[in-house]
């Protein structure tokens, strides 16, 4: 490895981190060289030397982004199960990337806009577009699955889509909320919004007549178990932040500031 290499890909992972804080917090009329380098604290010169562009520190984002996106999702995909169960790991990967992963939460939001995504490079744009429809497809054949084997009889009104739609609509809204710290969530007295979050969700798939479900508590078993089988990093990360905080010591540096059996 070259001299210094190591201290030019730290460097460079700054950047991006500062970057991605900068286009969260400004929104892309106020992302720009001279800010994340005026946040960063190098020169824009330097930021140059990285990047080269705007538009590449954006693709440089986006690509990162992906690989923790396309992570989460395909290991998800691996979990067994009834339908219903599946569906539900895809959705828990989404409920980790908020829990653990809050700026690529957000960044996927910001990514998701018609007026960012057109200014990435087509491949990149047309790559994250392609992930998110997986993942939506991915979550539409469990439903179609769960209805051709009987374990959801779909009432006139309602769609495989439209329950897909529904689900990750709902699980969306309240993830952001929690990550975003809404004023509505702190009225609302939720000590474990996390898995109040999954109680919203099997309360939806319960009133529409999705069989096979289970009590909240072995829902909220059942993520533990996924965390833990499925994300061992993660759930690793949530086990030392909790005992942190039982010994007094304070959180640690993981995202995840919520108690892990939430």
């Amino acid at each position: 490895m070259p001299p210094g290499s190591d201290k030019r890909e730290q460097r460079h992972i700054e950047l991006l981190e500062v970057a991605r804080e900068v286009l969260i917090s400004m929104g892309l009329s106020g992302f720009s060289v001279e800010q994340v380098a005026k946040l960063s604290g190098y020169s824009r010169p330097t930021v140059y030397a990285h990047f080269g562009s705007k538009k590449a520190i954006l693709d440089a984002l986006a690509a990162r982004n992906l690989e923790v996106g396309r992570g989460l999702m395909e290991r998800a995909m691996t979990v067994e199960g009834t339908a219903r169960e599946q569906a539900f790991a895809l959705i828990f990967s989404y409920e980790v990337m908020a829990r653990f992963h809050p700026e690529e939460f957000h960044l996927t939001e910001l990514l998701g806009m018609p007026w960012v995504r057109v200014n990435l490079p087509k491949a990149t744009a047309k790559a994250f577009s392609s992930m998110i429809e997986a993942y939506f497809d991915a979550l539409h054949t469990q439903v179609e699955v769960a209805v051709s084997e009987g374990e959801l009889e779909l009432r006139p009104e309602m769609t495989t889509g439209n329950i897909v739609f529904h689900s990750l609509s709902m699980s969306y809204g309240i993830y952001t909320s929690i990550i975003k710290e809404r004023i509505i969530l702190g009225r609302s007295g939720s000590a474990e919004p996390w898995a109040e979050a999954r109680a919203a969700l099997q309360c939806y798939w319960d009133g529409i007549g999705w069989g096979g479900g289970r009590s909240q508590v072995e829902y909220d078993e059942l993520a533990e178990q996924l965390l833990k089988k499925t994300f061992p990093e993660l759930w690793l990360e949530a086990e030392m932040d909790k005992l942190r905080r039982e010994s007094g010591i304070g959180a640690g540096s993981g995202t995840d500031s919520s108690q892990m059996a939430e």
